[in-house]
């Protein structure tokens, strides 16, 4: 018995020795054939993962969008009776959230050192590029923090950057964010092209720097007025130093939006879902019916260059509520213009 283990243990010895010698490089055997190092990433692929994995799949668009965010802004109706608007909330709702701008500041951290670590390396075309994507990170990045904040309150502005996470009180981080949009937005260098392939990685913009420097300083002026009743002199300031930074968003192609499709991954609508009413709330239904203080007519001139096409089908914002329908809709309901049915706005 004993001298069977000895030759089972010299056997297995010589087939280890075997194997080890016909191996000329270990480090390569040792090397996973499905993973990719550092230095064979672009950093716009990270960026452009960031930008798609904060759009929300279904799962958690049914919890962030409509039953937090659409029943808060009074958007949707429906959830005003199920969401959080009524009490409804829980912390799975609210992590869906967390996870979902947390992995995007990862994304997005990680894509702006790849592009001072693959610097060296690239084509002079991609250190231009490079230098712009970096930028563009930190607008995004900036977008990302706010998010997280108006949320949750307090931040870590140092989330997703491989340190411990040290929380900010929700002025430093707006404060953080303004002057990371204004350092961005000046350094963006609008003279940079992508070529074709590497435009098709940005599902918002394409790579176009002068609309992410529009991107940048349209979201300075909007986080500065967010600041306009707790903070109105870093407001004033903040928003004023952005229009004097340059263009912002001016026409309706220049805004940040994403292209959106049916299925059941990240790109798909928010809104798309068979089982949610997300009916029109009675908040909404007062803004369409003018009783918000805007008209509608008034809001369409500034998509269409020529809004006198639609004179003869728009409706006496003054007089006109719609048809009347006593049997098709509820009678006892707190919208005002129950029982109306709209023509057009």
């Amino acid at each position: 018995m004993k001298l069977r283990n000895i030759f089972s243990a010299v056997a297995l010895g010589a087939v280890a020795l075997t194997t080890f010698n016909a191996c000329s490089d270990f480090e390569e055997v040792n090397t996973d054939p499905f993973a990719t190092s550092a230095d064979k990433i672009k950093p716009y692929w990270l960026l452009s993962k960031a930008i798609i994995q904060d759009q929300q799949n279904p799962n958690d668009a049914e919890r962030v969008f409509v039953l937090y965010w659409g029943a808060l802004s009074r958007q949707d109706g429906e959830s005003c009776s199920s969401g959080i608007a009524c009490g409804g909330g829980n912390d799975e709702w609210r992590g869906c959230e967390f996870n979902l701008v947390a992995k995007a500041l990862t994304y997005t951290n990680a894509a702006i050192d790849l592009c001072d670590a693959n610097y060296d390396a690239a084509t002079a075309h991609e250190q231009q590029l490079y230098g712009n994507i970096k930028q563009f990170g930190r607008v995004y990045r900036a977008y990302l923090l706010s998010e997280f904040s108006d949320c949750f309150g307090p931040t870590p502005i140092n989330a997703g950057q491989g340190e411990d996470a040290v929380f900010k009180s929700v002025k430093e981080v707006y404060y953080y964010a303004l002057q990371e949009l204004a350092e961005a937005a000046d350094a963006i260098d609008t003279s940079v092209a992508p070529a074709a392939d590497e435009a098709k990685c940005d599902p918002a913009y394409g790579w176009d720097a002068a609309k992410w420097k529009a991107y940048a300083i349209s979201m300075r002026m909007r986080l500065a007025m967010r600041l306009s009743e707790c903070d109105p002199a870093k407001a004033q300031s903040e928003f004023e130093a952005a229009v004097k930074a340059g263009k912002g968003i001016e026409t309706n192609d220049e805004v940040f939006q994403i292209e959106e499709f049916g299925g059941w991954d990240d790109w798909t609508a928010v809104m798309s879902r068979t089982w949610d009413w997300q009916s029109l709330s009675a908040s909404v239904a007062n803004l369409t019916c003018n009783l918000g203080g805007a008209k509608s007519v008034d809001a369409l001139k500034h998509f269409v260059k020529d809004a006198t096409v639609y004179d003869a089908y728009v409706k006496d914002a003054d007089n006109y509520v719609g048809i009347v329908a006593p049997t098709q809709f509820a009678e006892f309901t707190d919208n005002p213009t129950k029982q109306y049915y709209v023509l057009g706005l």
